[in-house]
């Protein structure tokens, strides 16, 4: 039996080594096309989505970083969306990313990004919708993050921009459509071919 908290869902945290490289290439892919080499803020992406955003006349495009997205889940996640919210994650993103090397935000976030059904965290997403379970060998545990194949990892990654809307449970199709957007970015970032 499997007992969940509804407000907290389920999680379990899996240390960066132990997470599979597709699924950290294709979240990168997914949110953050800078995250390695930005400094938790990306000033291009910033103007970018402003000119979509004037051009189409509303909100089109988000510039968050991955390292903002963690800060907006940690700390200001039931905030209003103002100006001064996203400058105040902004200023704490540009110290988190002062503070830690770059694989520490990334193993926070694929461990607290919320991916849909309740499942917060690379582990808990990969369990539930594709069925992996840690597997253990000679001491030395893989969990279910670590397995992920490279389709398994495109899917995940683009649940958390919209997960009630790319739920591969209620519309597959979205779910697929949003996957594929997730390997054509992956192939313009020259990680796969």
């Amino acid at each position: 039996y499997e007992i969940n908290d509804p407000r907290y869902g389920r999680r379990t945290y899996v240390d960066y080594a132990d997470i599979s490289q597709n699924l950290v290439n294709a979240t990168v892919a997914a949110e953050d096309h800078t995250f390695w080499s930005n400094n938790g803020i990306d000033f291009q992406g910033i103007l970018r989505a402003a000119f979509t955003n004037v051009q189409k006349q509303g909100v089109i495009e988000g510039a968050s970083t991955i390292t903002q997205q963690l800060i907006k889940r940690q700390f200001f996640l039931d905030q209003p969306r103002t100006l001064q919210v996203k400058a105040e994650e902004a200023v704490l993103a540009s110290g988190i990313a002062q503070q830690l090397p770059k694989w520490k935000v990334m193993e926070m976030y694929l461990n607290v990004i919320y991916y849909g059904e309740l499942n917060y965290g690379a582990e808990a997403a990969a369990q539930d919708f594709f069925g992996l379970q840690p597997r253990c060998t000679n001491n030395h545990c893989i969990p279910a993050a670590g397995q992920l194949d490279l389709a398994q990892a495109s899917l995940l990654a683009g649940l958390p921009q919209l997960p009630s809307y790319y739920d591969p449970i209620t519309d597959k199709s979205a779910a697929l459509a949003r996957q594929t957007t997730v390997l054509d970015s992956m192939v313009q970032l020259y990680m796969i071919t």
